[in-house]
């Protein structure tokens, strides 16, 4: 059987080699890797209709692949077939070694009929072991063909030296076709095909036919081919640019002008398939249209040229379109005028053509000359163009056109003489009385009145002049003749009266121009006389200096100081250089002075720096505004006696600095000594200060010792803008820029370092865990400096946000929160107090509490001998203490129990330094008496009364308890107890 078995294997790969055609098997066998091979049993299938079957043919043939290399090929199906079901089983050969083992198979098909390969998407794996089988009859791999049955090209457009991906213009049907490994395409001069990618070779602007074949299957498209024009300009002749102007086109010249656009540029390349296609931004005046250009009318147009190709410019041709004047008419000749009264001007009725009319009336140049041979000058015309009526009498004005001078007419004109208008030199006069005497003012009044034109002195009827209050402003007596006006006027008290003047005319000329009307009209014009002490402005003075949260004085002196006015609508503003800031707020006025006749406000400065003060009045006609600029608000900086860590700006001034300036001469018996973090400054009694001055610029922090309390106001250098800094690795003395409290998280726009550290002089400090401030010290002061360390292994740059943007609103009230109060039954609380300001430096330590499971109920307390020097309470588990002393002093601790109120020795003792422990690596304090502060143990009865009893968490007990407690006995000793 076994016998029977091989020969029948063996028959199948005979069968398999003799029937290859297409493929053979090119593996070469090692000597190093014996040959094996692995069996792979498929059925092939192909579609019908919705479903697929079995193929039991011989058309196909179908070969297996490792890597490429063909390791077995069919060209039928080898094994025994059942009813329809026929199977191809593959001896797919390779190396036993690793080498082949576990590699993937691929299959592809061809079809001998069409001559078309195939890849399939099934794949299988060499096993390398030898008769091994992959697939049974019953669960046969599948390989699934589904060949194209319609091929679709459609058509396309390229450029010259465009290339298209013709498997993007070609449809296979069905959807889903497994792809052949190449279509045979058309071939053409115009185009070359490689790897399905067609290149355009030559234009072809009607299009030339491309071909796909696949076997019997073939389809055909038209590909157009374009060279596109590269450049677009006016032939050499116009100048070769892509403008060109025509200024003498006249309307009928179409055939000259469609004409012209066909030959007046040069196009590149010369046998470009692109078109020039002419469009019209004005298709009134001429409309491009499928048989050329029309020139409607006249009026400047932009012919634009364009290939419509990017890259290309477009040529724009600029016409200028016009229309001849063909004559000039008037009605006013024949013994017809023209009438107008003297002192008329006629010139807006000649040149807007009423007097007149230009033929045609789209005559491009309708501009005339005016000219007149009076030589009695009735009609004048002026240098600058204006025709005059000038005296009584006829004149004429003759038109002429400017384009053709032969054109003309002449105006014949009647000018009447007679008052026409009245003006006035003021609209209002203004007077200041002391409401006792009458002020005659009749000949302001007659002065301030004007009728015109001058050379007239008749009225139509009038003229007639009023006061509308006559207890204000009284006028009697109005006449007038060729000698002029005259009248008598009176300011009798306080107030505004409006004179109004009137008389009637007659308007000749609009009569000349509409027959319908007679056109009498009374001229009637006003102006206003008032009798007040008017105001005419503010002056505004800060009667004291300005200086944060505290009152200061602005007094507003009306200008006249007699000027009547409602106080209670003056109104002051400022506006700070940091814009959206509130400089100060007004807290009383006005409040008259009689001293001054000037009104007093008090204001409380906000912030410091410098703002513009305006003082605004707008009361009836009143609308006054104010301004002061440049008002400093300076700050106070206060200092207390001995050391302190500040921040003062002092400008930079090239190194060289005033500190008698910075700090006041009444300082300098105060300031003993300045440290910077570079160097140091003496106040001598001899020399002033004296040391490292140029070692002071903007950007520091100062260590500041001095002998009294002292406090000066800083103006325009407090609020300095503070730039990088450069952080060197380990302690930098940095600055403040903030006026305002600032919490830590809202000051530094640098992200800080894990292990960076904050210190101040007196509210703590805190470390930086990666992601927030940790510590006692919550944000930065106004006026502090700080201590800064950089836990980044180089320099780096350290910048603040800009106190601008942050807002005027302070963020808290105070950084630091009380001390606790522990009230231990009226026994008192132990006095820590630490005098900071006699240390110049302090020390940070980060501790941890040993054998404590509630941190939180205890303080640590620093000290120097017997002398407090700083305390240090828990945050997050961690013991923040800032400790004040002197390099080299030694630090010994207590334990201080809130709860108990009980204080302890701890073991533990360090050297002053800058810094000890940290978040990461916290320094651990701890003691034997950790856990209650008390060493030692006593037994006794439980009828004995204790003066106060505690249980081991601190908490108060009340009555008898056994067991072991905390107990202070009537002698005050504190002892652990246990009771029986």
């Amino acid at each position: 059987m076994k016998r029977l078995m091989f020969l029948c294997s063996l028959l199948f790969g005979v069968m398999g080699s003799v029937m290859a055609d297409h493929w053979t098997v090119n593996y070469q066998e090692s000597a190093n890797d014996v040959r094996t091979e692995t069996y792979v049993l498929t059925r092939f299938q192909v579609p019908d209709g919705d479903n697929w079957q079995n193929y039991v043919g011989t058309n196909y043939e179908i070969a297996a692949f490792i890597d490429g290399q063909v390791r077995a090929v069919l060209s039928g199906p080898n094994y025994p077939k059942d009813g329809d079901k026929s199977f191809w089983r593959f001896p797919v050969v390779g190396g036993k070694s690793e080498a082949d083992a576990q590699k993937t198979i691929t299959f592809k098909v061809y079809n001998k009929s069409r001559n078309v390969e195939y890849s399939l998407a099934t794949t299988a794996t060499f096993v390398g072991e030898g008769d091994v089988s992959q697939g049974t009859p019953s669960d046969p791999i599948l390989l699934r063909l589904k060949e194209p049955t319609a091929l679709s090209l459609t058509d396309f457009t390229l450029n010259v030296g465009e290339t298209q991906n013709l498997m993007d213009k070609l449809t296979i049907t069905p959807a889903g076709a497994d792809m052949p490994s190449a279509f045979t395409w058309s071939t053409n001069g115009s185009y070359s095909i490689t790897n399905n990618v067609l290149t355009a070779l030559a234009p072809q602007k009607k299009g030339v036919d491309l071909t796909v074949s696949l076997g019997e299957l073939s389809s055909t498209a038209k590909v157009t081919i374009l060279l596109p024009a590269t450049n677009l300009t006016f032939i050499d002749f116009l100048g070769g640019s892509d403008t060109f102007e025509l200024n003498d086109v006249y309307v009928g010249q179409d055939a000259d002008l469609t004409s012209f656009l066909g030959v007046c540029y040069n196009i590149t390349p010369e046998n470009s398939t692109d078109d020039v296609v002419w469009t019209s931004n004005n298709n009134d005046v001429i409309e491009i249209t499928a048989n050329g250009a029309v020139i409607k009318a006249p009026g400047d147009v932009t012919l634009t040229g364009s290939v419509n190709r990017a890259g290309v410019s477009d040529i724009q041709l600029i016409l200028h379109v016009k229309q001849h004047v063909t004559g000039i008419t008037t009605p006013f000749a024949g013994g017809t005028y023209l009438e107008c009264t003297e002192g008329d001007d006629l010139t807006e009725y000649f040149v807007d053509g009423k007097a007149f009319t230009i033929a045609p009336g789209n005559a491009t140049n309708k501009n005339v000359t005016f000219s007149t041979n009076d030589v009695m000058e009735f009609i004048k015309i002026t240098q600058e163009g204006k025709i005059l009526a000038n005296m009584q009498g006829y004149g004429t004005v003759t038109v002429t056109s400017e384009e053709d001078p032969s054109i003309q007419t002449t105006v014949y004109i009647n000018v009447i003489s007679q008052f026409q208008d009245v003006n006035f030199t003021k609209s209002n006069l203004s007077y200041f009385s002391d409401n006792t005497d009458p002020i005659d003012i009749s000949s302001d009044i007659i002065d301030n009145i004007t009728f015109s034109p001058g050379s007239a002195w008749e009225f139509y009827s009038g003229p007639e002049i009023v006061s509308s209050n006559d207890a204000v402003v009284e006028i009697s007596n109005v006449s007038s003749d060729q000698m002029g006006l005259t009248l008598t006027a009176e300011a009798k008290s306080l107030g505004t009266a409006t004179i109004t003047v009137s008389f009637q005319k007659k308007d000749y000329l609009k009569a000349t121009f509409d027959k319908s009307q007679t056109y009498v009209t009374t001229v009637q014009k006003s102006f206003t006389v008032e009798v007040a002490a008017q105001l005419t402005g503010f002056e505004i003075d800060v009667l004291t200096s300005l200086i944060v949260d505290q009152p200061g004085t602005i007094l507003v002196t009306p200008s006249p100081v007699q000027a009547t006015l409602d106080p209670d609508q003056i109104y002051l503003y400022g506006y700070h250089t940091n814009e959206g800031w509130n400089p100060f707020t007004v807290t009383s006025g006005p409040t008259f002075d009689a001293k001054t006749g000037g009104y007093e406000f008090t204001i409380v400065p906000l912030v410091p720096g410098s703002m513009q003060l305006r003082a605004d009045y707008s009361v009836g006609t009143y609308d006054i505004q104010e301004m002061l600029d440049d008002v400093l608000i300076g700050a106070p900086l206060d200092f207390k006696e001995g050391w302190q860590w500040k921040t003062i700006y002092l400008g930079n001034n090239n190194g060289s600095y005033d500190l008698d300036a910075v700090f006041g001469k009444a300082a300098n018996s105060v300031v003993y000594e300045i440290r910077t973090e570079n160097g140091q400054i003496l106040n001598d009694d001899v020399y002033g200060y004296f040391g490292d001055t140029d070692l002071l610029s903007l950007n520091k922090c100062f260590k500041i010792k001095t002998t009294a309390p002292y406090s000066f106001n800083m103006y325009d250098r407090f609020l300095g803008v503070v730039g990088n800094i450069t952080l060197h690795h380990g302690w930098n003395w940095i600055p403040n820029p903030f006026y305002f409290n600032r919490y830590l998280e809202n000051a530094l726009s640098t992200t800080p370092e894990q292990g960076d550290v904050i210190m101040s002089k007196e509210d703590g400090f805190a470390e930086y865990d990666g992601y927030y401030w940790q510590g006692s010290l919550q944000g930065l002061k106004r006026g502090q400096g700080y201590l800064y360390f950089s836990n980044f292994g180089e320099d780096k740059d350290l910048t603040f946000f800009d106190e601008a943007d942050l807002g005027q609103d302070d963020d808290f009230s105070d950084l630091i929160a009380d001390a606790p109060s522990f009230d231990l039954d009226g026994a008192g609380q132990p006095q820590f107090a630490v005098d900071a300001s006699r240390f110049a430096n302090n020390m940070a330590i980060v501790a941890e509490l040993a054998n404590v499971s509630r941190p939180e109920d205890f303080m640590v307390v620093a000290y120097v001998d017997d002398e407090c020097r700083g305390t240090g309470s828990c945050y997050n588990g961690k013991m923040f203490i800032t400790v004040h002393a002197d390099k080299g002093e030694t630090i010994s601790f207590r334990l201080f129990n809130r709860t108990t109120g009980e204080l302890s020795d701890m073991d533990q003792t360090v050297r002053m330094t800058a810094r000890l422990g940290s978040l990461k690596e916290p320094f651990r304090l701890g003691s034997k008496a950790i856990s209650t502060g008390i060493n030692d143990l006593q037994t006794r009865q439980s009828d004995a009364q204790p003066a106060q009893r505690y249980d081991l968490g601190g908490r108060v007990v009340t009555g008898a308890a056994k067991g072991v407690s905390i107990q202070r006995g009537n002698d005050g000793k504190v002892r652990k107890v246990i009771v029986k």
